[in-house]
């Protein structure tokens, strides 16, 4: 049956066009940052360096590095086409979403889920930026529906075993775009085998279900293998990560599923509780219930990876941070969406004298209606806040490459542009020279004279530089001279007060957030 003829698809469609729709938009206006960078620097490599790169640092995002360097064969980078996978993860994970919710409670379910999904703040906040998290909502959800379907034909006594070969190719796929995904495969082993420990839901085909999960699963984890020996070996990339402190609450709580959105994260957390808890009252009263299907998936997905990070973390193992847990979001939107079904029970009263009988008849469509419109109203500045210019860690180079742009028009024909790059603001290696490789238009025909290696020719993520005094030289016979620099910089003035020595003059200085611009003219001091 064509798409256009099955109208169980178009509600999955729909919703996943307005998740793409609700990411996409505006996402050119942020600047990039240095988690972008790193997508960046290291799909562009050419193959063999990216080779070498993934063996030295970064081998937990190899796979999707592999990806984004094909996708830039295709479609050329920018920094808009760096994103737009995120954009099209955000929709695909809605749409799937809707045809979860809609196999464990119904179609309206389904709906509100996707719906939910598409404007929870991290969902749109990853949903713009140029790194894995977003597909591994995506896959996540993709692992849960395939797992479903498996366990229910062969629950059935169906044909089940394509169901479970595409499940452990998926769960395959999954560890290599973002390791942590290995987490699903155990909250869905949990969700196998706590009927099995009920001596009254124990049967043979839920036994058999859990013998071809576990092969799955095992095959998955026998082809992860070498990448797993890489990502040992690179621990050391996370040691940046703090232990459990006092503000760890508040990333469990907020910044996990709700950044930039604390009153969301409280509607929100409200609404997944009381869907939780009616699903385990359920659960333990025996009532086969939408509540009681949604939890039973919901729960697991969504609370053991954060408590196994957690413990880890707790007992010196410092893993979790809370973008890493992101492919849980779509679990919380199940649970979200648990109360608005229940909607449908309250009445409609009537407007004036008129009854408006249709609106009575339609009072669970009403209601939904009217609830969702309040929590985009809820989110509507936050995804506004999310689309400033400045909005990621306070960067603003897409502007910065801008000025210089526009100032270079300005410039006399055949002017010659020096560079220098100095230190970049929250990093403690890299330098400004992120800037020229993510927004290279701005800096093409300049001189780069501190570059001691670019990114290409190494093994870490970043450009290496040499200092200023040691390639001064190279000024001579400028026209005008940039240095790039971090407002906090101590090494920038004696920059400048050596440019002055050797005759440039301060033009014109910008600052922009954390970051500064200034323009340096030769202008020789009179004999």
């Amino acid at each position: 049956m064509s798409i256009s003829r099955d109208p169980r698809l178009w509600p999955a469609l729909a919703v996943g066009a307005f998740g793409f729709a609700v990411s996409f938009a505006l996402s050119w206006i942020p600047s990039l940052d240095f988690n972008e960078a790193a997508t960046v620097i290291s799909a562009l490599r050419p193959w063999p360096a990216l080779w070498q790169e993934i063996h030295h640092v970064d081998a937990v995002h190899a796979s999707y590095y592999a990806f984004m360097h094909l996708w830039f064969d295709l479609v050329g980078y920018t920094p808009l086409t760096l994103r737009i996978p995120a954009s099209i993860a955000a929709g695909v994970t809605a749409a799937l979403l809707v045809v979860l919710g809609t196999r464990l409670a119904g179609r309206l379910h389904g709906v509100v889920a996707g719906l939910i999904f598409a404007v929870l703040p991290q969902s749109m906040w990853m949903g713009f930026e140029g790194r894995q998290y977003e597909a591994s909502m995506a896959l996540a959800t993709g692992m849960v529906l395939v797992f479903l379907v498996a366990h229910r034909r062969t629950i059935h006594g169906e044909r089940s075993w394509p169901w479970w070969c595409g499940y452990g190719l998926l769960s395959i796929v999954s560890q290599y775009i973002f390791g942590y995904l290995f987490m699903v495969d155990i909250g869905l082993a949990v969700l196998l085998v706590l009927p099995l420990l009920r001596r009254t839901t124990r049967s043979r085909a839920g036994l058999r279900s859990l013998g071809r999960f576990g092969l799955a699963v095992g095959c998955a984890v026998v082809a992860w293998v070498p990448l797993a020996v890489l990502e040992v070996h690179e621990q050391g990339q996370v040691s940046w990560i703090t232990g459990i402190t006092l503000g760890t609450a508040d990333q469990v709580l907020v910044s996990q599923f709700f950044p930039g959105a604390p009153f969301f994260a409280v509607v929100g957390w409200l609404a997944a509780i009381a869907g939780g808890v009616a699903g385990v009252v359920a659960w333990r009263r025996g009532i086969r219930s939408p509540a009681r299907r949604v939890a039973s998936v919901a729960l697991p997905w969504l609370l053991i990876p954060t408590t196994l990070l957690l413990v880890a973390t707790a007992f010196g193992h410092h893993l979790y941070y809370p973008r890493y847990v992101a492919f849980s979001a779509p679990a919380l939107a199940l649970l979200i969406a648990v109360p608005f079904t229940w909607l449908w029970r309250l009445p409609v009263p009537a407007l004036g004298r008129a009854s408006l009988e249709w609106v009575r008849r339609r009072r669970q469509t009403v209601w939904t209606a009217v609830a969702i419109a309040a929590v985009f109203a809820l989110v509507a500045p936050t995804w506004a806040a999310q689309r400033t210019p400045g909005s990621k860690e306070a960067d603003a180079w897409n502007q910065i490459a801008a000025v210089i742009t526009a100032e270079r028009k300005e410039e006399p024909k055949g002017a010659r542009n020096v560079v220098v790059f100095g230190a970049a603001h929250a990093h403690k290696v890299a330098t400004s020279q992120v800037i020229g490789d993510l927004y290279p238009q701005a800096f093409r025909g300049m001189d780069d004279i501190t570059l001691a290696q670019s990114y290409d020719r190494t093994h870490s993520l970043w450009d290496t530089s040499r200092p200023l005094d040691a390639v001064l030289s190279r000024t001579r016979g400028a026209n005008y001279v940039w240095v790039l620099t971090t407002v906090q910089s101590h090494q920038a003035p004696a920059d400048i007060s050596m440019l002055a020595k050797v005759g440039f003059r301060v033009n014109e200085r910008w600052q922009m957030n954390k970051e500064v611009v200034v323009q340096l003219v030769h202008a020789p001091k009179p004999v």
